[in-house]
């Protein structure tokens, strides 16, 4: 079977991954046999539960947490701007009402070019940091893909399904986690490139 017969119907945004149908609970009909029918014919379908994978595989957990520690240290270093700018800004308040009217307004003048400078880095980053996650996530999602895509080449399915799109099905038919421990193989680790 060659990757176009295989029916992809997944949707993976950013690490924010809609919720199982109804009420986020499905209900599933239990099946003691793994992959087969009662016949002991194989099943040509699959599911697999997309939100559990980007969440639960480990590349996803160190980038998550190399986030988090980036935005810590960024916040950080804000709050020690913000009160460096503070207390210039009263500093020439105080100092106003001995300075003529132009010497105050060029003051004031390098007072905001530098207030700006620090806001315009500060998106910079933000923005740096934004895709910095986003091109490992998607480097996740593309793993992902590709796992579907083997699976689906060796087991001869014919459809593979995100579980939040799943109503009722049969234990059997999820892979979600025989793809969590090839997806920790074949990932197992990523951290985040930015300048």
């Amino acid at each position: 079977m060659n990757f176009k017969q295989l029916i992809l119907v997944t949707f993976i945004p950013t690490f924010v991954c809609s919720g199982n149908a109804i009420s986020g609970q499905e209900q599933k009909i239990s099946s003691e046999n793994k992959n087969t029918k009662e016949s002991g014919q194989p099943y040509d379908i699959a599911v697999v539960n997309i939100d559990k994978l980007l969440h639960e595989c480990k590349a996803a957990k160190q980038v998550q947490i190399e986030l988090e520690t980036q935005r810590f240290k960024f916040q950080e270093e804000m709050k020690k701007q913000e009160e460096f700018f503070l207390a210039w800004d009263k500093k020439l308040v105080e100092q106003q009402k001995d300075m003529k009217s132009e010497e105050f307004a060029e003051k004031r003048k390098e007072f905001d070019a530098k207030l700006a400078k620090v806001h315009q880095k500060a998106t910079q980053h933000r923005e740096q940091l934004e895709a910095a996650f986003n091109e490992a996530m998607t480097t996740v999602q593309e793993t992902i893909l590709l796992l579907i895509r083997d699976a689906a080449v060796e087991n001869k399915y014919k459809l593979v399904i995100p579980r939040s799109f799943v109503i009722f099905r049969e234990d059997a038919l999820e892979i979600t986690d025989e793809l969590l421990k090839k997806l920790d193989e074949k990932l197992p680790s990523l951290t985040l490139k930015w300048s």
